[in-house]
């Protein structure tokens, strides 16, 4: 649809505030104090903002590797985050309506989960893992981090998607866990320690938002780009017609789907973008037949296939060749 689903993104919100609302209770009970006051009266001073700044970084940087990888274990990854992107914020680009939805959406994901897995559950697996009381900080940190990333095992997903995907959370909750550290960890026993978990938050809801922001630029500048290239500017129904037009309708929706694996942007088709299509798709296909049918198809064999017929320098300038 090409308008955003509002009520997509409040149930990702409730989902995500109950969990947070959750801890929070539980973390003022094992602390006897008022951790509500605690965490509204933690402010955000000029330590606590370098450490978010920096923080950011590295995880940053990570997300972009892997959106932009031609990996076959990614390609999953990328095109369900695509696909999220597109049911919250529709197929049309309007950046200021997914800048707020992703922000709101990251803010309270940080905090909750941060809530959840950093101020309650790294303190409580460190003493729980420590001896006659010392919290071992090593032990929390990895069993925390291992905990976050189990809980984001997918029910209805397949063991390969959950092999990358789990591990990939387990690495970035030893980050959150490490900032976590890094900005006041505390056992459970210090008034002052709930604030720490800011940092990790504020980290946390840059990720996720950039996240989101990035797929629904990502997944709408493709989609504008198929429609622009092919000649219909969406998918022609299918019904009662004469062969001339149903042929045509084929001819149509096959530039379009064309053009939605072309990634690149080039005109052309190698290999990884037919690969990531096909896994998209939700099959995929044996290393050996792939090949076996591009080659077929690249009648050429020039590493490349395309919808017109194309000078060989122009396609092999496309390819990289020199």
């Amino acid at each position: 649809m090409e308008s955003g689903n509002l009520f997509l993104a409040w149930s990702l919100l409730r989902n995500q505030a109950l969990l947070g609302v959750t801890s929070l209770f539980t973390i003022q009970t094992l602390q006897y104090e008022d951790t509500i006051t605690a965490l509204g009266n933690a402010g955000v001073g000029i330590l606590p903002l370098i450490l978010i700044v920096l923080g950011s970084f590295p995880i940053l940087f990570l997300g972009n590797k892997i959106s932009t990888s031609e990996s076959k274990a990614f390609i999953d990854i990328n095109f369900s985050t695509n696909i999220l992107a597109l049911k919250l914020f529709g197929s049309k680009e309007n950046i200021p309506f997914a800048f707020g939805v992703s922000s709101v959406l990251g803010a309270i994901t940080g905090l909750c989960e941060e809530l959840s897995f950093r101020a309650l559950g790294l303190p409580i697996l460190a003493k729980r893992l420590g001896e006659a009381g010392d919290p071992n900080v090593l032990l929390g940190l990895l069993a925390s981090s291992l905990v976050f990333g189990l809980a984001h095992w997918s029910i209805g997903g397949s063991w390969k998607d959950n092999s990358v995907v789990v591990p990939l959370q387990i690495l970035t909750g030893l980050w959150f866990g490490v900032l976590y550290i890094l900005s006041g960890y505390n056992f459970l026993v210090r008034p002052s320690g709930l604030p720490s978990v800011i940092v990790p938050a504020g980290v946390h809801a840059i990720y996720d938002a950039y996240t989101l922001i990035d797929a629904h630029l990502a997944s709408t500048s493709q989609l504008k780009y198929a429609q622009a290239r092919s000649s219909s500017a969406k998918f022609l129904p299918i019904g009662p017609a004469d062969a001339s037009s149903t042929r045509e309708r084929i001819q149509q929706n096959s530039r379009l789907i064309f053009y939605l694996a072309d990634t690149s942007r080039d005109g052309i088709l190698q290999l990884p973008e037919i690969r990531a299509a096909i896994q998209q798709l939700g099959y995929r296909p044996d290393e050996t037949l792939l090949l076996s049918l591009f080659q077929q198809a690249d009648r050429n064999q020039d590493g490349a296939l395309d919808l017109t017929i194309m000078p060989a320098e122009k396609k092999q300038r496309l390819l990289g060749f020199r």
